[in-house]
């Protein structure tokens, strides 16, 4: 049986070898973000840190149980929903949480005839369909996807 970083050691060889880096621009942004495509889920990229997550203070905790989501975008409408399913499927089977901030950027490509929403609310509820639990404190949030390894919730809620 392999231990936690050995599990994390492996999802992220397998998340490299599963997608390429690529510069990605956004409007709240003078330069670009680099961000990684998948191979698979082609119309969405996304910026993954394996091993730690950022509680509400700001700070990185080091935690081989966790991937930390930085951003999810897709340039092809219903590809971010299906890349994060597949992310949370693949991480849940190995007892890998995934934790994130719910923030709405747009794209500075963004095609002017599809809608895109600003508000956090609707972003939540995104996540929330997609399975993820909501974790407030004050103005800040963090949404999280707990898979099977749910004794993260109750760490995650004192670490703050």
């Amino acid at each position: 049986m392999s231990t936690p970083a050995e599990r994390l050691d492996e999802l992220k060889a397998a998340w490299l070898a599963g997608s390429d880096e690529e510069e990605f621009y956004f409007e709240a942004f003078s330069h670009p973000k680099l961000l990684r495509r998948s191979k698979s889920v082609t119309g969405a990229l996304t910026q993954l840190e394996f091993g730690k997550y950022q509680n509400f203070r700001q700070e990185w905790i080091d935690d081989d149980r966790v991937v930390w989501l930085g951003m999810i975008v897709s340039d092809q409408a219903g590809a971010g929903t299906e890349l994060l399913k597949k992310l949370t499927k693949q991480l849940a089977r190995c007892g890998v949480s995934l934790i994130g901030t719910p923030t709405p950027l747009k794209p500075r490509d963004w095609a002017p005839d599809r809608p895109f929403e600003y508000r956090a609310d609707k972003l939540i509820d995104w996540y929330r369909k997609l399975g993820f639990q909501v974790l407030p404190n004050g103005s800040e949030m963090r949404v999280v996807h707990l898979g099977m390894a749910s004794r993260l919730e109750v760490e995650f809620s004192f670490r703050q």
